[in-house]
């Protein structure tokens, strides 16, 4: 008798563990369908914060991670782009998607300097750039130069 209700809770376990993977891996897959509409590539999207059948319930992802090679980024182009998201509200009932925070790094390349230069600085001073992002750090770097945005409470619709 222990030894089949052993089974049956190993087999449970191991059915939580796979339908997690499925259902983490689905919403992956369709924020980066969403994203790629917006980053002009399909960028890698990583679904973390515990078990993911109770965020989808309600509604609420705690922590998204993505990052695109050869992505747009409002007036950017051609950058390599990372993006800690935190606090991701999923778009249902007519309501859109938002996010609570954001952290984004984009690495703009020496052959897309000469171009943001020329903008007037549109980038320092926040214009065009989407949800909200302002401008927190940027940094020379051996390829380019490294900027750094963050945002809260940011609708995504």
């Amino acid at each position: 008798m222990y030894c089949r209700v052993g089974a049956v809770v190993a087999v449970l376990g191991l059915s939580a563990v796979v339908s997690d993977v499925a259902v983490r891996h689905a919403v992956g897959s369709r924020i980066a369908a969403a994203a790629s509409n917006r980053l002009h590539t399909r960028p890698i999207v990583d679904v973390g914060g515990g078990p993911i059948l109770p965020q989808v319930v309600s509604g609420r992802l705690d922590q998204v991670s993505l990052s695109a090679t050869g992505a747009s980024l409002g007036p950017l182009n051609d950058v390599d782009l990372t993006a800690a998201l935190a606090d991701v509200h999923v778009p249902r009932a007519g309501r859109p998607a938002s996010i609570g925070h954001a952290a984004v790094t984009v690495v703009v390349p020496r052959s897309e300097l000469a171009g943001l230069l020329g903008m007037s600085s549109p980038v320092r001073t926040g214009r065009g750039l989407p949800f909200g992002l302002t401008v927190t750090g940027v940094h020379p770097t051996t390829g380019g130069v490294e900027i750094t945005f963050d945002a809260s409470d940011a609708t995504v619709g």
